[in-house]
């Protein structure tokens, strides 16, 4: 990809915000889906259907879009709030 490739960095930007597609809706966490787009029994520490981490942890990775990411949680008060709790709510 060259500079000036207008077309291939709008495809990026868009895949950047794929997070939405697992974002609970109501701002809690990132769930996993499975193939048919259902959503497994969940528990927010439960690490079955993440790498090496858990929904508490994976939901924070949206670093291309931390705006968009507070919003869907609810605003800053709701994020600041929940930074300054220690377990996964």
């Amino acid at each position: 990809m060259g500079l000036g490739d207008a077309a291939t960095a709008e495809r990026f930007l868009r895949r950047a915000q794929n997070w939405r597609n697992l974002f609970e809706s109501g701002g809690k966490y990132l769930k996993p889906r499975n193939t048919d787009l259902s959503r497994p029994p969940f528990n927010p520490v439960q690490e079955n259907e993440y790498v090496e981490d858990n929904a508490a942890q994976y939901t924070w990775m949206a670093p291309h879009n931390h705006r968009g990411l507070f919003d869907a949680m609810g605003g800053d008060a709701a994020v600041v709030s929940r930074l300054d709790t220690s377990s996964p709510s």
